[in-house]
């Protein structure tokens, strides 16, 4: 397929023009869900303005319009190019941006001949290395969710110095079966019509191409992702168009569906094992307010987020701050929601978000979990009980039945907001520490937890790959060696009795728990209760079948009544649990 061809850019505007018409969700914000006209929003502080024999850098003071955005992959040839303090006066005094990378005269081409006037490209609307950066960059979020669409570039073109276009169609793309039938009208022949096979399913390309492309594994890609409307994926060998409403489909109308089941367990365990299985938040779709409650999804924002890497790692915060201002607002909508207009109601004084974690669901948020092998704090200055401070991906055990909190958060300190940007309602701001008010218990450490699978029964978390022995999906490369392992939990006086689990993401102590039989004895802060057992829930709560399990986070005391997080789990064992409940709670201060 040609992708310069004038069907192509006139597929491109059907696609847009029939998404805004017939799909609602498309065209509302995430956070109140108000519905806005996309050929009418406010502008990006700086756009591209496109004519039809060139491009120059306009600021656009304030007004309206329409715009397109660009998401593409940093390299030594965008350094070239970018909006420097040096060069800014020269760009926005009106002069021509004249040739520019290959992938940006490609996005203005495209963007020209839909007879869009503007386009937002981060890397020339920014100046770099400047205090404009560090304003725009809480704003970006917003720029990729009111923008017309957003231009993906993944193709060829698209790789560090790569000479070639992302529209320049490749080989791959040359069909390698063609059938020429004659087409007739009224019995007269009038010309050809072709067919050819595909070797691809739409799937796996989209899994390929798409979600394992270099583009996609950047941090602050993953937001421009997240929160555009409409987006054109263009990779070397096919293009697809995904919106917030519908599976992605390729410019051959093929729809991305995930496979059957028999197809899955063909995918898995038989003999196309390699293939991977396309997952579930590889999806647009499946981060919308119909799939899910923004609460959960935000745990399937942060799961993904946090595999993704960053050039730069103190942009921990900032590159997924636009979605926890999105999905932030419409948290603290739905919290309103349920409690109501309660007179007399407490003003909340603690912020809501507290360094990618929620006020309101701050029990089950403590509870993240490492995926891999213990990696460095990140530089970011995120506190050790947020996910944040972790380089590596992360993920959650599910929600407990009738889960109960036990730890209360008192109160919050938050770092200073940068200076020059107090009135951005999308700054989001670190919190440093919490003072909470909890149990406290020591518990023995122990490595090489035995019996996994009786042990992840017992407090309902065989969904972790830690604890399924053997277990390895099509969608993991991770070896033994490289996933984070569990430790066993026991009371001090059993250290033979497995009462739970651990895994921790820090503290040097714990490479060289692996060469100590008898384990460490750690602190153990409990953070809530849930219900577990066998058989159905009601008949199990009826006849009081299932047991208390508390989940917890295990600390270290860094002076003051201060302590660090080290990482967190599970306990079952009850005299373990007895000692807990004996203990009054004391306040102790989380940093």
């Amino acid at each position: 397929m040609d992708m310069k061809a004038p069907e192509y850019i006139a597929a491109i505007g059907d696609w847009i023009r029939g998404c805004i018409s017939c799909h609602e969700g498309c065209c509302k914000a995430v956070s109140d869900g108000a519905t806005f006209d996309p050929y009418l929003v406010k502008l990006p502080t700086r756009c591209i303005e496109v004519t039809a024999t060139g491009a120059r850098l306009r600021d656009t003071l304030g007004s309206t319009g329409c715009y397109v955005t660009m998401s593409h992959r940093w390299n030594p040839v965008t350094e070239t190019f970018k909006t420097t303090p040096s060069n800014y006066q020269e760009r926005i005094s009106g002069a021509d941006l004249g040739p520019l990378s290959k992938n940006f005269d490609d996005a203005i081409a495209i963007v020209r001949r839909l007879g869009i006037q503007y386009i937002w490209i981060d890397s020339i609307c920014i100046i770099q290395g400047s205090e404009d950066w560090d304003q725009e960059k809480w704003k970006m979020g917003q720029y990729y969710q009111h923008a017309l669409f957003t231009i993906s570039a993944i193709g060829r073109g698209a790789r560090p110095m790569h000479g070639s276009s992302f529209l320049d169609p490749s080989p791959a793309r040359a069909p390698k079966s063609l059938v020429r039938l004659p087409f007739r009208q009224e019995g007269v022949r009038k010309g050809s019509v072709y067919l050819y096979r595909r070797d691809h399913n739409a799937y796996l390309l989209f899994h390929t191409d798409v979600n394992n492309s270099e583009l996609h594994s950047r941090g602050w890609v993953f937001q421009e992702r997240l929160l555009s409307k409409r987006i054109i994926y263009f990779t070397h060998r096919e293009s697809f168009l995904e919106c917030c409403s519908q599976l992605p489909q390729s410019f051959c109308n093929d729809m991305v569906k995930p496979p059957s089941l028999e197809v899955q367990e063909r995918l898995m365990f038989g003999t196309f094992r390699s293939v991977p299985i396309l997952p579930h938040y590889g999806l647009k779709l499946n981060f919308t307010m119909e799939h899910d409650s923004p609460l959960n999804i935000w745990y399937t924002i942060a799961t993904s987020y946090s595999a993704t890497t960053l050039t730069n790692k103190c942009d921990h915060l900032a590159a997924i701050s636009g979605a926890a201002f999105e999905y932030g607002q419409a948290i603290e909508k739905q919290v309103e929601n349920r409690e109501g207009n309660k007179k007399g109601k407490q003003v909340q004084t603690i912020p809501q978000y507290l360094s990618g974690l929620w006020l309101q669901d701050i029990h089950h948020g403590l509870m993240w979990l490492t995926e891999d092998i213990q990696s460095p704090p990140c530089v970011c200055g995120a506190p050790s009980w947020a996910w944040l401070s972790y380089q590596g991906a992360i993920n959650w055990p599910p929600r407990g039945i009738h889960a109960q909190p036990a730890l209360r958060v008192l109160s919050a300190e938050c770092e200073p907001a940068p200076q020059g940007v107090h009135n951005l309602p999308e700054v989001v701001i670190m919190t440093l520490q919490l003072r909470v008010k909890a149990t406290m218990q020591p518990v023995l450490v122990v490595p090489g937890l035995q019996d996994r699978s009786r042990v992840g029964q017992l407090t309902d978390t065989l969904f972790l790959p830690q604890f399924r022995p053997n277990c390895q999906t099509a969608t993991s490369t991770r070896t033994k060696q490289d996933s984070n392992e569990p430790y066993a939990v026991c009371h001090p006086n059993s250290p033979d009795l497995t009462g739970g689990w651990a895994m921790f993401e820090r503290s040097p102590e714990v490479g060289q728990w692996a060469d100590t039989p008898s384990g460490t004895v750690t602190l153990a802060v409990h953070v809530g209760s849930r219900r577990t057992g066998d058989g159905n829930a009601l008949i199990r709560d009826f006849l009081n079948l299932g047991r208390t399990v508390y989940e917890v986070i295990f600390v270290e005391s860094i002076g003051n009544n201060t302590f660090r997080r080290l990482g967190a789990g599970m306990i079952f064992d009850c005299n373990v649990i007895k000692g807990f409940q004996r203990d009054e709670e004391i306040e102790i201060i989380l940093k």
